[in-house]
């Protein structure tokens, strides 16, 4: 895809995503003002995602006797907020299996570390282990709120997700609850036209696969095939490849396959002792369907697969 086509698509993103900035907040004041109480400036709409946050290990060390193995590590929290995670502990020991074990939700103060410590008590020490740990964090809820400020809140295992929350005057409706769902499902339409607009220009072409090198192009269709190519002997014989079914497989880059293609296909089948193969090509003549015809009478089924039909996914029927 060219570079102005890319440059297009984030302008258009971008102007959507600022419509709808400005377009949502004035849609929940208006029906604040025609409902039963009227919306403040504070509570415009309420735009969550996910970050994930940092958490690094600084220091991992290990110990232990007879009765078994503790792993301990520095666990650091770079976010201003508590970060809740499960921390585990990973020993491989040379020659055995690698062994595991993880601690319950644990949670990391703002911008703290903390030293967490997990003991294998079913793992005799040796000094030749090889330790590590790891922190798999939830993810951070981060909320923006229009007219009032930013925030980022993290969830708690006990108390669950947490958050702002709109405040209407008066006892007003909480039109900011309905539209967000409504907003998120706006983004989505468009983000997937946008997407089956962008797959429809960048759709293979004839033309675009005939512009492949000779490499690219026999790997494109070993892909679509789901093949792969054959060693050296195999090329000798006059075989590219072998399909997904381990059928040989002959690959031309040209637009018209004759009878002296597939006959040479037909002598390299019968060499290699195989009784099927796989043609492809841009397009074939009336010779080589005849050259075809003459092979199944030697019991030898080749079956010719144009680039068109690779493109349009209609091989697996012909195969």
């Amino acid at each position: 895809m060219k570079k102005s086509k890319v440059v297009t698509v984030l302008l258009m993103a971008i102007l959507v995503f600022s419509l709808l900035n400005i377009a949502v907040p004035a849609l929940v004041q208006c029906l604040g003002d025609h409902g039963t109480g009227k919306i403040t400036s504070h509570s415009f709409l309420v735009y969550g995602y996910l970050i994930q946050p940092s958490v690094t290990v600084e220091q991992v060390s290990f110990e232990g006797n007879w009765q078994g193995t503790t792993v301990k590590g520095l666990f650091v929290n770079n976010e201003n907020v508590e970060v809740y995670g499960v921390p585990t502990a990973t020993v491989r020991i040379p020659n055995e299996a690698t062994q595991t074990q993880s601690l319950s939700t644990t949670g990391l103060p703002p911008e703290g570390s903390v030293w967490i410590t997990i003991t294998f008590s079913d793992l005799e020490y040796e000094p030749d282990f090889a330790c590590s740990m790891s922190f798999a964090a939830q993810p951070i809820q981060s909320s923006t709120v229009g007219g009032s400020g930013t925030g980022t809140q993290t969830s708690s295992p006990a108390t669950g997700s947490s958050g702002y929350t709109p405040v209407s005057a008066g006892g007003g409706f909480n039109f900011a609850s309905v539209a967000v769902p409504v907003v998120v499902a706006v983004i989505v339409v468009l983000c997937s036209m946008a997407g089956f607009v962008m797959f429809r220009k960048m759709r293979l072409s004839e033309e675009k696969v005939k512009g492949f090198t000779s490499f690219d192009f026999q790997n494109w269709v070993m892909q679509r095939l789901g093949g792969h190519a054959g060693s050296v002997l195999d090329s000798r014989k006059g075989i590219d490849g072998f399909t997904g079914d381990n059928a040989p497989l002959v690959i031309k880059q040209t637009d018209s396959v004759g009878r002296f293609q597939v006959d040479s296909f037909m002598n390299a089948l019968t060499q290699a002792k195989a009784r099927s193969g796989v043609m492809v090509a841009f397009g074939f003549d009336s010779e080589a369907h005849a050259a075809v015809a003459r092979a199944r009478m030697n019991r030898i089924d080749i079956k010719l697969v144009t680039v068109k039909e690779l493109i349009e996914h209609k091989e697996t029927g012909l195969l």
